[in-house]
């Protein structure tokens, strides 16, 4: 059985690694971000080819994996979704698109 000393400790060291995992992958993320806002554009426009949807697909999965990890590695969990709500949103939506 864990004490609260114990809790804390544990949430203060999985604190450290989200940091850390922030740190190493928020700038990679946001460079795909571009990259899947330029992919939405040109599937908006000129609609895409089996690659670059495969590309699309592959970014989204990587976004999808970033959000589970930091909330696997969050210490508050409720807190967590609370304040990325509107990531999990913008998950959420490419998988319910209807054209």
């Amino acid at each position: 059985m864990t004490t609260e000393k114990e809790k804390q400790q544990l949430n203060r060291e999985r604190s450290k690694i989200l940091d850390q995992w922030v740190k190493w992958f928020e700038t990679p993320l946001i460079i795909l971000s571009f990259c899947w806002l330029t992919l939405l554009v040109i599937e908006l426009t000129l609609g895409l080819s089996p690659f670059l949807e495969t590309l699309s697909f592959t970014i989204w999965l990587i976004f999808i994996f970033d959000f589970l990890v930091r909330f696997f590695l969050a210490p508050f969990k409720l807190f967590f979704l609370k304040s990325n709500w509107l990531i999990l949103l913008a998950l959420a939506l490419p998988p319910l698109r209807l054209f």
